[in-house]
């Protein structure tokens, strides 16, 4: 198409280059000098859509682009596309306006380590909220790289947001770095910071003085913050409950926030000594589904034997919700119980049911299930079912043969959903870029898969951009007329 066409043509042009994944470069380059900078941000768009290393000088030009819109939008590009095009992110952060410094650095924190300095010194001068807090929120990206101290300065800013987004950041490392700055946050005056700081403490170091502010959350006066208490808790099962902080838990159990009651009860199955079994007992039987199916997960913890007698009549049950519940439980019921209830899960017609049983493993307990898992593999009509069966033995049990994988995925070809063939292809995918020529023949083969998700999905599983170049592009879901229609029907006023 020649960049001289009408308006309309180019803006259908492009919207069929977005729902191929691809623009031809001397296109894009051609459009550089067009005179509508709506052209030149659908090129930016196009070229977000499928982040692609060789197009970095391309990209390079765009993000220096007259209009601020443009570069903006080439930062997301940029950001997409990762380390190899850091360099174009970090010449952003110079940019004079704040727009499309912000986009620039999200796209910086995903460039790899080398551009935490530059990060570091934006905040140190940056005059623009939106600008520090895009950078905030972000520095949790670098990993390893020693970044708590920078997101630590703004612990106790007078601006709430740049306090949110650095509790944000800090909440996910989980490094000794973080333990001052935390435990700061955890005191803010702002429900949601301190909502985001307690929920930071599900990992890593924990102090005798953050154990102390834990205990206290759950008696804040911001059911949010009570409920990443509760969070915690549930996954820190070696914290220790004073006799009140104890009582508080068992409390929550029965609060009018669903969310903050499940959290409640799932912590209640990490200690035992909140509350009794028999308030768990009640709600299993009095409260609302969710809450109910939770409550019913702890008292499997805590008392195997009553739940066992509740899971074999939910899992009997009409309403699937109760026969979810009981699958989700099973797995931690006594031997006879627990292998009664398998039986029964793996021949319930609703697949959600088999998907609970199948959620509630990890590699400990699917470890002895294998046989049956590959039972649900080989014959279970339903491809999400499939896909996670598979995905547990992938996990567990070692690589699987790729000629096996490719076998089952030839033979999910009808399937409409495309979870199980992207489960195949996926376990396919050689660990740890060991054999680049096996990767390149998964990455051949998704992308002729009838459904886009596929190549999208197994592109990213391959390493994204950084392993495996752009995703190949597709054909469009539509002739060319119905693109020129969606242009004309949008200039209209409706």
């Amino acid at each position: 198409m020649a960049v001289g066409t009408g308006l309309d043509e180019r803006r259908a042009y492009l919207l069929k280059a977005t729902d191929e994944w691809h623009i031809p470069t001397p296109m894009a380059m051609a459009m550089l000098e067009d005179p509508y900078v709506e052209i030149r941000v659908q090129v930016a768009r196009v070229l977000a859509v499928n982040p692609d290393p060789t197009k970095t000088l391309l990209l390079g030009r765009y993000a220096t682009d007259a209009s601020l819109r443009v570069r903006e939008r080439a930062m997301l590009a940029t950001g997409r596309t990762g380390e190899p095009t850091v360099a174009i992110a970090l010449t952003g952060l110079k940019d004079s306006a704040p727009v499309v410094r912000q986009g620039a650095a999200w796209a910086a924190s995903h460039g790899g380590t080398s551009a935490l300095p530059h990060l570091a010194a934006l905040l140190l001068t940056e005059r623009s909220s939106e600008v520090t807090t895009t950078a905030l929120a972000n520095l949790w990206r670098f990993g390893d790289a020693a970044w708590e101290g920078h997101a630590g300065r703004f612990a106790r800013h007078t601006d709430p947001n740049l306090r949110r987004a650095a509790a944000y950041s800090l909440a996910r490392s989980s490094t000794p770095a973080r333990t001052q700055s935390l435990t700061v946050l955890c005191r803010d005056v702002e429900p949601v910071i301190r909502a985001t700081a307690i929920g930071g403490l599900r990992q890593g170091p924990l102090s005798a003085e953050q154990q102390v502010l834990l205990s206290r959350a759950l008696s804040d006066q911001d059911w949010r913050v009570r409920s990443a208490a509760c969070q915690v808790l549930a996954a820190r099962p070696e914290v220790e409950l004073d006799p009140d902080a104890a009582e508080r838990l068992g409390a929550l159990w029965f609060d009018g926030h669903a969310q903050l009651a499940v959290a409640a009860l799932e912590a209640a199955a990490a200690h035992p000594g909140a509350g009794n079994d028999d308030d768990l007992a009640r709600c299993v039987t009095h409260c609302e589904p969710w809450p109910a199916g939770a409550a019913l997960q702890a008292l499997a913890r805590r008392d195997p034997a009553r739940a066992a007698e509740i899971a074999a009549q939910w899992i009997e049950a009409e309403e699937i919700w109760r026969r979810r519940a009981g699958a989700r439980c099973a797995v931690k019921l006594p031997v006879e119980a627990r292998q009664a209830l398998q039986r029964r899960i793996l021949s319930d017609p609703e697949p959600s049911v088999r998907l609970a049983w199948l959620e509630s493993l990890d590699g400990e307990t699917a470890t002895p299930r294998a046989e049956s898992l590959w039972g649900l593999v080989d014959g279970d009509p339903d491809p999400a079912v499939r896909a996670q069966a598979l995905g547990l033995l992938d996990e567990v049990g070692g690589p699987i043969e790729a000629e096996r994988l490719l076998s089952l995925y030839r033979r999910w070809g009808s399937d409409a959903a495309p979870d199980a063939r992207a489960a195949a292809l996926a376990a396919a995918l050689p660990r740890n870029g060991t054999d680049p020529r096996r990767r390149d023949e998964i990455l051949e083969i998704a992308a002729g898969d009838p459904n886009s998700a596929v190549a999208a999905l197994i592109h990213n599983e391959a390493g994204g951009t950084a392993a495996a170049g752009a995703m190949p592009g597709r054909d469009a879901r539509h002739g060319g007329k119905w693109y020129r229609d969606l242009v004309a029907w949008s200039m209209e006023e409706h």
